[in-house]
C-alpha cells in the first residue's frame, strides 16, 4: 500500500502522506482481520462488554478466568495493558482497532436517530438573540423523543413509559 501512495520511494513518508494512507485504511480498504474482530465483538454476550469499554473511565482488570475477557482476547478484540508486575488491565490492542470498532458500533447504534432539528429549520419561535422559549424547547425535545424513543430510551426505565 505504501508504494501506491508514495511514488517517490527515495523520499521519507511525510505526516500528511501517512494521514492520507491511514484514512484510506480506516474507511476504504477491506481488511479481513478487522472484519473478523468486528464479527466477534458484535456477538452476544460480548457486545455490551465491548461497548462498555468505550464508556468506562476506570480501568477494567484483566483476567483469563473471565470467559468474556478470554473470548475477546483470544479473538483480538482486546489486549493486556500491563501497568506493573502485579496489575493488568483490559485495553484495545491498538488505536487502529479501537477506531474501527468505534466506527462500526457508532454507525450501528446511531444510524437511525434523527437530528434534534433539521439544520435549516427555522428556530426563531424557540431561540432569539435575547431569549430562549423553554416551553417551546421542551416541546421540540418531546417531538424528538417521540420520533426516536425506541433508540433513545432503550435500556432505560423511562423507556417503559408510554410517551
Amino acid at each position: 500500500m505504501t508504494e501506491t501512495y508514495n511514488q517517490a520511494t527515495d523520499q521519507a513518508i511525510t505526516m500528511t502522506l501517512f494521514e492520507g494512507v491511514y484514512a484510506v485504511a480506516l474507511n476504504l480498504l477491506p481488511n479481513n482481520n478487522i472484519l473478523n474482530i468486528i464479527s466477534k465483538a458484535k456477538l452476544e454476550p460480548y457486545k455490551p462488554y465491548v461497548l462498555e469499554l468505550f464508556e468506562t473511565k476506570e480501568k477494567v482488570n484483566f483476567s483469563y478466568d473471565d470467559p468474556t475477557i478470554n473470548f475477546l482476547y483470544m479473538n483480538g478484540v482486546v489486549s493486556i495493558d500491563e501497568a506493573n508486575l502485579i496489575e493488568y488491565y483490559v485495553k484495545f490492542p491498538c488505536p487502529y482497532i479501537q477506531k474501527r470498532l468505534f466506527n462500526y458500533f457508532a454507525r450501528e447504534l446511531y444510524r437511525k436517530i434523527d437530528g434534534l432539528y433539521d439544520p435549516f429549520e427555522d428556530l426563531s419561535d424557540t431561540i432569539t438573540d435575547q431569549s430562549i422559549d423553554l416551553h417551546r424547547l421542551l416541546q421540540r425535545y418531546e417531538q424528538y423523543l417521540q420520533a426516536n424513543r425506541e433508540m433513545v430510551l432503550k435500556d432505560n426505565a423511562l423507556g417503559m413509559l408510554n410517551l
